[in-house]
Protein backbone atom coordinates (compact mmCIF):
# COMPACT_ATOMS: atom_id res chain seq x y z
CA UNK A 1 0.00 0.00 0.00
CA UNK A 2 1.11 3.54 -0.53
CA UNK A 3 -0.48 5.23 2.47
CA UNK A 4 -3.88 5.38 0.75
CA UNK A 5 -6.52 5.46 3.51
CA UNK A 6 -9.15 4.10 1.12
CA UNK A 7 -6.98 1.09 0.33
CA UNK A 8 -6.42 0.53 4.06
CA UNK A 9 -10.17 0.51 4.69
CA UNK A 10 -10.76 -1.78 1.70
CA UNK A 11 -8.17 -4.29 2.94
CA UNK A 12 -9.71 -4.23 6.43
CA UNK A 13 -13.12 -5.12 4.95
CA UNK A 14 -11.46 -7.85 2.88
CA UNK A 15 -9.81 -9.31 5.97
CA UNK A 16 -13.14 -9.30 7.83
CA UNK A 17 -14.83 -11.11 4.93
CA UNK A 18 -12.16 -13.83 4.90
CA UNK A 19 -12.09 -14.14 8.68
CA UNK A 20 -15.88 -14.51 8.79
CA UNK A 21 -15.64 -17.32 6.24
CA UNK A 22 -12.42 -19.10 7.22
CA UNK A 23 -11.90 -18.24 10.89
CA UNK A 24 -9.12 -16.31 12.53
CA UNK A 25 -6.53 -19.11 12.45
CA UNK A 26 -6.56 -19.16 8.65
CA UNK A 27 -5.85 -15.44 8.63
CA UNK A 28 -2.26 -16.29 9.48
CA UNK A 29 -2.10 -17.81 6.01
CA UNK A 30 -3.49 -14.96 3.92
CA UNK A 31 -1.88 -12.12 2.03
CA UNK A 32 -3.01 -9.04 0.16
CA UNK A 33 -1.78 -9.26 -3.42
CA UNK A 34 -2.97 -5.81 -4.52
CA UNK A 35 -5.36 -3.01 -3.60
CA UNK A 36 -6.16 -0.28 -6.07
CA UNK A 37 -8.78 2.35 -6.65
CA UNK A 38 -11.16 1.69 -9.49
CA UNK A 39 -12.24 4.47 -11.82
CA UNK A 40 -14.81 5.59 -9.25
CA UNK A 41 -13.37 7.39 -6.25
CA UNK A 42 -14.90 5.17 -3.55
CA UNK A 43 -14.58 1.80 -5.28
CA UNK A 44 -11.52 -0.36 -4.64
CA UNK A 45 -10.46 -3.71 -6.05
CA UNK A 46 -8.59 -5.90 -3.58
CA UNK A 47 -6.91 -9.12 -4.66
CA UNK A 48 -5.85 -11.44 -1.88
CA UNK A 49 -4.98 -15.08 -1.43
CA UNK A 50 -5.32 -17.56 1.38
CA UNK A 51 -4.22 -21.07 2.16
CA UNK A 52 -7.55 -22.57 3.27
CA UNK A 53 -5.95 -24.79 5.89
CA UNK A 54 -2.62 -25.46 7.51
CA UNK A 55 -0.64 -27.72 5.19
CA UNK A 56 -2.60 -26.75 2.07
CA UNK A 57 -0.36 -26.32 -0.95
CA UNK A 58 -2.65 -24.34 -3.27
CA UNK A 59 -3.77 -20.81 -2.58
CA UNK A 60 -7.34 -19.67 -3.16
CA UNK A 61 -7.54 -16.17 -4.62
CA UNK A 62 -10.25 -13.61 -4.06
CA UNK A 63 -10.98 -10.38 -5.87
CA UNK A 64 -13.32 -8.11 -3.92
CA UNK A 65 -14.88 -4.91 -5.19
CA UNK A 66 -15.50 -2.68 -2.20
CA UNK A 67 -17.35 0.60 -1.79
CA UNK A 68 -15.44 2.25 1.03
CA UNK A 69 -17.94 5.14 1.34
CA UNK A 70 -20.68 2.67 2.29
CA UNK A 71 -18.30 0.14 3.89
CA UNK A 72 -19.77 -2.72 1.90
CA UNK A 73 -18.65 -5.40 -0.50
CA UNK A 74 -20.13 -5.03 -3.98
CA UNK A 75 -18.84 -8.21 -5.67
CA UNK A 76 -16.67 -11.17 -4.74
CA UNK A 77 -14.78 -13.34 -7.22
CA UNK A 78 -12.97 -16.56 -6.31
CA UNK A 79 -10.15 -18.06 -8.32
CA UNK A 80 -7.19 -20.36 -8.49
CA UNK A 81 -3.90 -20.40 -10.32
CA UNK A 82 -3.72 -22.04 -13.71
CA UNK A 83 -0.83 -22.53 -16.11
CA UNK A 84 -1.43 -20.97 -19.51
CA UNK A 85 1.22 -20.70 -22.23
CA UNK A 86 3.94 -21.24 -19.64
CA UNK A 87 2.64 -18.45 -17.42
CA UNK A 88 0.70 -18.65 -14.19
CA UNK A 89 -2.62 -16.80 -14.28
CA UNK A 90 -5.53 -16.62 -11.88
CA UNK A 91 -8.95 -17.34 -13.32
CA UNK A 92 -11.78 -15.76 -11.30
CA UNK A 93 -15.47 -16.64 -11.11
CA UNK A 94 -18.11 -14.57 -9.35
CA UNK A 95 -19.50 -16.07 -6.14
CA UNK A 96 -22.64 -15.32 -4.17
CA UNK A 97 -21.56 -13.22 -1.19
CA UNK A 98 -24.65 -14.27 0.78
CA UNK A 99 -23.21 -17.77 1.11
CA UNK A 100 -19.83 -18.63 2.61
CA UNK A 101 -17.21 -19.83 0.12
CA UNK A 102 -16.65 -23.59 -0.10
Amino acid sequence: MTGDMGADKATQLTRKFLEDNYGNISMLLYRIESAERNSKENIYKVVCSILPSVGASERIYYLLKIDIAKSNIIDVFKGKEEKKDGKTVVKFEVIDIEEPPK
